[in-house]
């Protein structure tokens, strides 16, 4: 039997498909790439937004109406985000004949209850799938629990609960994508044949991928997500976080490398909470963060959900007062701050904290420097109230008169130079001064242009299980597992998708400078500039934790590239709220953004309780603004590597006579295929235009 497997939507999704592929082709079926040559279509499909789930059901329609034009039989199953629960269209066990079927070819056997539609086999039957060996036929908590709900699941074949089957009679079956072992035995049950019955299948996360690309591998480190967004489907959908064991997924990834694997990107919903199950007294549950030391947690130290408050009417103030700021001032800001000594602070300008505006703020140190026009005798009480406040926030305040930044400057820069480097150093691992710049590629001396040396992990073999040297302190287990994939040769590149702000840690950023496979990438979800509209999504960050954190990794290298996720008309925004977006667009210079219009998920918070305000018309001029933002900014971005030579992993051939491929920072650049270069090969390419969103070279 031939099948045809079309996926929609992220990276994970298409992660699902591979392993999708790997099941149908070791259970004897062909692949092939046109309907018209498939007897079954399984479509991975995405919900997060309504036009995806309508694309699905007009690509139904269209099999469907060409399968009738043959007078061929078509079976058609859905699985992806769309599916809610596992089942069957009726008219495969509405007769008894059906269900003796399904006992012959031994497809399941359910725990006994009054509900269950199936009888027990008999027990000279042997069961594949009683609850001792298949954990998914137990009671399991519903990933509804954060709604107050807590349902024990057990998943049935023989039912059609499943949405799907009430909006269309065209679907043969539904797959939740966590239960892909019933994959074979719903076709089973379908075509009358066993069909590559393998207990081997038995865990979703431990069946391996196929590769479409042999150079770029995509392993899936953790399913699930227990964020809840407001507007998301997914912790509904995929259910709670759960993570497979470091070892299993180390393994999987040497196999691929075995077989010249040079990428790997590892996927999960959110990887940063990646292992929390392992390092529960690490993990607030309550905060959905790590609750490290100050110094381990976020950007440069700081805690970046420990925010210090501010009057939101001081905002357009502080405006006003960094385009006017006095000669003292710009001589701190010009002349000091600009310094090597403060290369790897970030010093903010006329910042709003509580109920004032201070001069210079350093987040990651929680220090501010005042210039007032005055001596600062402490005996006269000089804002002594602003101060005391400050510190309950642990904030520490240095003061300078005029007279002493313009008479003599260099007294200033070396007390403040005192200061700084009294102050625990967010940046060392180590000992680190804050006067030396920090080695981001102390494993060995291998610069982040060039691929690392393979041999440089201390003799580590790629048959050998790796033992990371520990660089001291607490480490989340995220940062463990990149230690450990770090530690493969002859493995390139090391990518990973995605993470959210609000738990994001300082050992996770650090590793793209620490780890010499780490790519200078990261995707993480900023949704909206906007800090209410923030909260309404249930998001745990606000743009000023995204931005530090941004600020943080171009600060250590202005070529990160940095991508994120957006939705305008979120219920409820506000011209003034969707402004603050335009504003971070303008102050972020993304490489690249998925924008999308807000879609109601039914069954989602947003939904369920908010009402959808802002008209289709409006999104799409919002929309429309943001995107020429973008243009502008991936240009802006783009430009920066004109004249560089970067290696390349080709990752596809165009029609076009063009091969195209991605640096490690993950720009697209598009080459002439010279029929000898392979997909999966490295090559080494003099970057030399732009051609709108993307870039062209010339092999070096």
């Amino acid at each position: 039997m031939n099948y045809l497997l079309k996926t929609f939507g992220c990276q994970m999704n298409y992660a699902d498909s591979e392993k999708i592929n790997m099941i149908l082709l070791q259970s004897g079926l062909r692949k092939v790439l046109e309907p018209i040559d498939a007897d079954i279509i399984i479509l991975n499909t995405c919900s997060v937004r309504q036009k995806w789930e309508d694309r699905v059901y007009g690509y139904i329609r269209e099999a469907r109406a060409l399968a009738k034009e043959q007078g061929k039989t078509l079976i058609v199953g859905v699985t992806g985000c769309m599916v809610r629960k596992t089942g069957l269209h009726t008219k495969f066990y509405e007769s008894e004949r059906k269900r003796k079927t399904a006992k012959n070819i031994e497809l399941l056997s359910a725990p006994s209850s009054s509900t269950s539609p199936l009888a027990p086999l008999p027990s000279s039957i042997p069961s594949l799938f009683s609850p001792s060996t298949h954990p998914a036929l137990t009671p399991d908590p519903s990933p509804l629990k954060e709604r107050g709900e807590n349902r024990e699941v057990i998943s049935y074949l023989f039912n059609s609960d499943d949405k799907i089957f009430g909006v269309t009679d065209t679907v043969d079956f539904t797959l939740r994508i966590e239960e892909i072992h019933y994959l074979t035995k719903l076709l089973s049950l379908i075509t009358g044949a066993e069909i590559g019955n393998d207990a081997k299948w038995n865990e979703y996360l431990q069946i391996k991928q196929t590769q479409d690309n042999p150079g770029s591998a995509s392993v899936i480190i953790q399913t699930g997500c227990d964020n809840f967004c407001s507007f998301c489907i997914v912790p509904y959908t995929r259910g709670r976080e759960k993570s497979r064991p470091q070892e299993e997924i180390w393994n999987e990834i040497r196999e691929c490398v075995q077989t010249g694997t040079k990428e790997v990107t590892l996927l999960g919903q959110n990887v940063n909470s990646y292992g929390k199950e392992t390092k529960k007294k690490l993990w607030n549950s309550d905060e959905m963060k790590w609750s490290l030391p100050p110094w381990e947690r976020g950007q440069g130290g700081l805690d970046m959900n420990q925010h210090i408050p501010f009057r939101a009417d001081l905002k357009e103030k502080a405006r006003e007062l960094r385009n006017n700021m006095t000669w003292p001032e710009k001589n701190i800001w010009h002349k000091v701050l600009s310094r090597d000594a403060f290369e790897w602070l970030r010093f903010l300008r006329q910042k709003p904290l509580l109920d004032y505006i201070v001069d210079f703020y350093c987040s990651s140190l929680r220090l501010v420097i005042e210039i007032d026009g005055e001596s600062h005798d402490e005996s006269k009480n000089y804002d002594n109230k602003r101060t005391e406040d400050l510190q309950k926030y642990e904030v520490k305040v240095i003061r300078f008169t005029n007279d002493e930044v313009l008479e003599n400057l260099e007294g200033v820069y070396e007390r403040l130079l005192e200061v700084v480097n009294q102050s625990p150093n967010p940046l060392s691992q180590g000992g680190t001064s804050v006067n030396q710049s920090p080695n981001p590629l102390s494993q060995g001396g291998t610069s982040v242009n060039q691929s690392p040396n393979p041999l440089s992990q201390g003799g580590t073999s790629v048959n050998q299980s790796p033992n990371p040297l520990s660089q001291g302190g607490i480490k989340t287990p995220f940062r463990e597992l990149l230690e450990w994939v770090d530690s493969i040769e002859w493995l390139d590149r090391i990518r990973f998708t995605s993470s959210n702000p609000h738990d994001m840690t300082r050992d996770i950023l650090d590793a793209h400078f620490d780890l010499p496979r780490m790519c200078h990438y990261l995707h993480f979800a900023l949704q909206s500039g906007s800090n209410e509209v923030l909260k309404n999504m249930n998001r745990k960050h606000t743009f000023e934790d995204f931005k530090m954190q941004l600020d943080y990794l171009r600060g250590r290298d202005p070529l990160f590239s940095i991508s994120t996720d957006i939705i305008v008309g979120f219920p409820g925004e506000t011209e003034e709220q969707f402004q603050e977006t335009v504003r971070a667009f303008e102050l972020c210079d993304f490489d690249f953004a998925f924008i999308a219009r807000y879609s109601p998920r039914r069954g989602t918070r947003a939904t369920d309780s908010m009402t959808d305000s802002v008209s289709m018309k409006e999104k799409a001029r919002r929309w429309d603004i943001l995107n020429t933002l973008l243009y502008t900014s991936v240009r802006k971005r783009n430009e920066l590597m004109l004249g560089r030579t970067e290696d390349i992993l080709i990752s596809a051939r165009e029609k076009d006579e063009q091969l195209v491929g991605r640096t490690r920072n993950f720009k697209e650049v598009y080459i002439a295929d010279d029929g000898k270069t392979q997909i999966g090969d490295l090559v080494r390419v003099n970057i030399t235009e732009m051609d709108r969103w993307v870039l062209k070279g010339e092999r070096a």
